[in-house]
């Protein structure tokens, strides 16, 4: 295989790695119903989690509504597989994105030595 060919295919895996990574941060950007909590194996859903959300926005702010509601700002990891946020009172989270589709995000937190896996969707 010749240079030109390999440097012609390294280039376009690099282009397809920044464009998925753009393209995860578009999808993720929104306002996403909670749909299930599973906290240490117990399942919270339909009526215990109504009219909660997080809501990503472009901007790098977001809201998470549930029985309080807070606030801050949002950023992907390098590696793009995590969500951080730091909330108004400046405490840092990440959050291990488990699946990220246009229709449904999965997020998993330990960071309290509690398993934690929320389910975002339609």
């Amino acid at each position: 295989m010749s240079i030109r060919t390999r440097k012609y295919i390294a280039y376009s895996i690099l282009a397809i790695v920044f464009a998925s990574c753009a393209n995860k941060k578009e999808i993720i950007a929104k306002k996403w119903p909670v749909k299930e909590t599973i906290v240490s194996g117990q399942s919270l859903s339909g009526d215990m989690v109504s009219g909660f959300y997080l809501e990503l926005n472009t901007n790098g702010n977001y809201t998470l509504s549930g029985m309080q509601t807070e606030k801050g700002t949002w950023q992907l990891s390098s590696n793009q597989d995590s969500l951080i946020t730091v909330n108004e009172e400046n405490r840092k989270a990440a959050y291990y994105i488990i699946e990220l589709n246009k229709n449904k995000l999965v997020l998993y937190d330990n960071s309290l030595g509690t398993e934690t896996q929320t389910i975002f969707g339609d």
